[in-house]
């Protein structure tokens, strides 16, 4: 029971940490903002660029970048 209780909460860690590494920044000069994935930058559209630091960004279902 115990390492059922255990399991659980490195499974929800596990998934919080992971929803935490996709997030969108912006640099000091301006401009569209960068999407952080997995330890690499992907430069945001800008049709769909970053608003703030830390706002979820991603890839949809049609594999398009996204940044909020």
């Amino acid at each position: 029971m115990l390492f059922f209780k255990l399991s659980v909460i490195f499974s929800l860690a596990s998934t919080a940490l992971a929803v935490h590494e996709k997030h969108c920044t912006l640099p000091g000069g301006g401009g569209p903002g960068t999407c952080y994935i997995g330890g690499h930058y992907h430069p945001c559209p800008v049709k769909a660029q970053c608003t703030a630091d830390d706002k979820p960004c991603g890839y949809d279902r049609h594999h398009q970048l996204y940044c909020k």
